[in-house]
């Protein structure tokens, strides 16, 4: 990182190394302005240590200036590769760390761009935006900038009364998830749907009612991403005997294209029709990283009334630099 010059606009204190440096600075100082538990106080630290690990990869020099597109989504698989050798960090501690970091720039970006409140909503099913607006003042701190006061501007009013102003409207980030676990697969199929829809007003309508009776016949279905295709066919016949299992190796390095696509699926599509008309649990091994192709496999299952669990396998150096959304299946769980 000391290696990696930014804009001087937006980072007149040097290097990556540096920032960083100031961030952690800005975090071991101000801390105790906010109320954080020791262990968000943990997961805040490796947070400032590692948001910006991507820009090794992401920095060019267009147009003349040095840019960083896309780095903190870089910035993920080098933080999880980092995070995995911590052995005390729990997988709910990676998880929550990496989704502060893939979705770190929001604040100041969308702030910039004068954003809405309603905007907001969209990462607030995703990533807790209270510890995100407090890293951001962490961020923002440690940085030399054109118009220093009009950024921590934009910091304070993203923690102070965006954030707000959504909990009081949805609810808190720990709140949302534990509501949408308790809901059915109906339920949660239609939450899915309004909240890819952007629709809060029905997102609110639906977390606030009860779920419906669910007399469709479903059978559970079982996707499994990360590590070897053979190690995922182990944790399979260890835990889920009982499933019937699928390995997209069909799918491969396909064109996402509606057509292409199509054909590819016509195989998993077969397999879900006849195994899953008789209730037989279901497990599709080796899914590709790709996310359209993940939303193409994950849709048409809910399609066709599976309860879909998503196991993805932590592993050292993993390509994926898009998040699952967690209300995209109906169980999202990640293993070490």
């Amino acid at each position: 990182m000391a290696n990696t010059q930014q804009n001087p606009r937006y980072h007149a204190e040097g290097d990556v190394l540096a920032h960083t440096q100031q961030v952690i600075q800005a975090f071991v100082k101000e801390a105790h302005l906010f109320d954080l538990t020791d262990h968000e106080v943990e997961l805040m630290y490796w947070t400032c240590v590692l948001h910006d690990t991507g820009k090794i990869h992401a920095t060019k020099w267009e147009q003349g200036r040095w840019r960083a597109k896309g780095h903190a989504a870089a910035s993920v698989p080098i933080a999880r590769s980092i995070l995995l050798e911590q052995p005390h960090l729990s997988t709910d501690d990676r998880e929550t760390i990496l989704r502060l970091i893939y979705f770190h720039s929001i604040p100041l970006v969308w702030g910039l761009q004068k954003s809405p409140t309603e905007r907001y909503k969209r990462i607030a099913l995703q990533v807790d935006l209270r510890l995100l607006g407090i890293f951001t003042w962490f961020d923002l701190k440690g940085r030399i900038c054109e118009n220093p006061e009009r950024v921590m501007e934009l910091a304070h009013r993203f923690h102070y009364e965006i954030r707000p102003q959504i909990e009081e409207q949805l609810g808190t980030f720990q709140s949302l998830t534990s509501e949408f676990r308790t809901k059915n697969r109906m339920h949660k199929n239609a939450l899915w749907s309004a909240a890819n829809a952007s629709n809060f007003t029905l997102v609110e309508k639906l977390l606030a009612s009860p779920s419906p009776i669910d007399s469709v016949p479903q059978y559970p279905l079982l996707i499994m991403q990360g590590g070897t295709v053979e190690e995922q066919k182990a944790r399979a016949a260890q835990f889920f005997p009982a499933y019937k299992t699928y390995v997209v190796e069909a799918l491969g390095p396909i064109e996402t294209d509606k057509h292409s696509l199509a054909g590819a699926l016509r195989q998993l599509r077969h397999f879900l029709s006849v195994y899953g008309r008789s209730g037989q649990p279901l497990a599709v091994l080796g899914m590709p990283v790709d996310i359209k192709i993940q939303s193409h496999i994950i849709e048409f299952a809910r399609g066709a009334n599976a309860v879909i669990t998503f196991e993805k396998m932590e592993q050292a150096g993993d390509p994926e630099e898009r998040m699952i959304h967690p209300w995209q299946v109906h169980k999202l769980e990640y293993l070490p």
